[in-house]
């Protein structure tokens, strides 16, 4: 994995543009669900695992099919509106450290780049509802905003930043019913 030179690097997690990252006045995204349809990349790698779920997010967490991503404009139009807003803007992902280069092509292609991007660390299987509220205190983040898809990591959030505002996305799944019905 080569990380840029302003990556700071913890036990748990990667922060990539660690320079750019602010304690105050933030809106936290996430990638998958929010910025990046992964609906593709979900599937195929539920059909190569067969029920494994080792097979499954060894799969998902690898950038083996991250090609079948796509952007969710929405997401990115509210992401783009908090920067006008004067926000600070930090995305903590799911993502492992081993997909950071291709996250940053992907979202570079999208128009979003040199934003501080946390992504866990490999080997760091907590879930996303106790790494990503812990993850933030850890870094002692003001938190005005949460941008999530899932809805047990916005109630975590909730209960770590009481005053946060909350947005729940699911609209990918919304267009993949639509989509199939």
């Amino acid at each position: 994995m080569s990380l840029s030179p302003l990556s700071c690097i913890s036990t748990n997690f990667v922060i990539v543009n660690c320079s750019k990252l602010k304690r105050s006045n933030n809106a936290v995204f996430d990638i998958d669900g929010v910025l990046i349809d992964c609906s593709e990349r979900l599937a195929k790698c539920k059909e190569e695992a067969r029920g494994n779920r080792r097979l499954f997010w060894n799969c998902f967490l690898s950038t083996k099919y991250m090609h079948l991503d796509k952007p969710i404009d929405f997401g990115l139009e509210v992401l783009r509106d908090r920067l006008s807003k004067s926000f600070s803007v930090v995305i903590i992902t799911g993502r492992t450290d081993n997909m950071a280069q291709k996250t940053l092509e992907q979202l570079k292609s999208m128009g979003v780049e040199g934003l501080p991007i946390v992504f866990r660390r490999r080997g760091n299987t907590a879930r996303d509802y106790i790494y990503k509220p812990l993850t933030a205190k850890k870094l002692r983040l003001e938190v005005l905003e949460v941008h999530e898809d899932d809805f047990e990591v916005l109630k975590s959030f909730k209960e770590a930043y009481p005053e946060a505002r909350t947005y729940l996305y699911i609209f990918t799944d919304i267009t993949a019913r639509i989509n199939s019905g």
